[in-house]
């Protein structure tokens, strides 16, 4: 065979040595092999030995947030303009502020809880401290802040909400829902919108789905109602599905392709 049809995983022991009968078999066609947070700096480091000057910046520096690259490279260029004679000064809070997107994760803590008495709401699934705030810009009545003083805090939103589903086409980490509890008078069902990043087509409106939690269990059934593009994000679209009232809070995706079944793999010789 000269191409890719499926792969295995499975749980390791503390000897990184896999599990009998934790197998799982998903179909494939193209597999991503992570080398570790190592920076790209071959040819920067060829040009040092070389004597040359030089400088480097996004994921030829370090391996971090997209952010840290563009604050880097602001950085970075302003040391060649100083280096060549240019009037510039670089701001001590770039420098405070890409050591901060630079941030391994925090501890795990849960999600913020969930707003009481309101109609219209965010629910924001971040349950661990990770340096990223655009849900906080987004948000046009700044409803959504983060308590602590750096932005390694987890976004809180406690205001009103207009319901425009900004900061759920925002957040990078498709992690934000928004529950629209006015949808239903009788309070039977509710109206959620989610963020989906799947080719278009993939699924259709008046479509039955099935919905999951935030660890990607099964939470109900839900059905597509709209299916919208977010004029401000490539590729993101958002998705509004009418669910059962109760299941609304803990809805955070859309279960596409069922799971595949646990079954131990069959030995082979090597």
């Amino acid at each position: 065979r000269d191409h890719l049809e499926r792969v295995v995983i499975s749980e390791i022991d503390d000897k990184f040595r896999p599990i009998e009968g934790t197998e799982s078999v998903f179909e494939a066609d193209t597999l991503l092999i992570a080398v570790g947070l190592t920076p790209v700096d071959e040819l920067s480091k060829q040009a040092e030995e070389f004597g040359l000057r030089t400088y480097a910046a996004g994921d030829a520096d370090i391996i971090a947030e997209a952010s840290a690259a563009m604050f880097s490279g602001r950085i970075t260029a302003r040391k060649m303009l100083i280096d060549r004679g240019f009037d510039v000064e670089i701001p001590p809070e770039w420098e405070d502020m890409v050591n901060i997107l630079r941030s391994r994760p925090g501890p795990i803590k849960g999600i913020n809880p969930i707003p009481k008495n309101r109609d219209i709401y965010p629910v924001i699934h971040c349950a661990q401290e990770i340096p990223c705030n655009p849900c906080t810009e987004a948000c046009i009545l700044q409803s959504i802040e983060i308590k602590e003083d750096s932005m390694m805090g987890r976004p809180l939103f406690d205001g009103e909400c207009l319901g425009c589903a900004r900061c759920v086409a925002i957040c990078p980490g498709l992690a934000i829902t928004l529950v629209d509890k006015t949808y239903d008078k009788t309070k039977k069902t509710a109206r959620i919108t989610i963020p989906l990043e799947m080719p278009e087509g993939t699924i259709k409106t008046g479509q039955k789905i099935t919905t999951t939690g935030i660890e990607g269990e099964n939470i109900g059934k839900g059905t597509i109602i709209a299916i919208k593009k977010a004029k401000w994000q490539n590729k993101r679209q958002l998705l509004s599905l009418e669910v059962p009232f109760k299941d609304a809070d803990k809805i955070a995706g859309i279960q596409i392709i069922k799971p595949p079944s646990k079954k131990p793999m069959k030995k082979t010789k090597t």
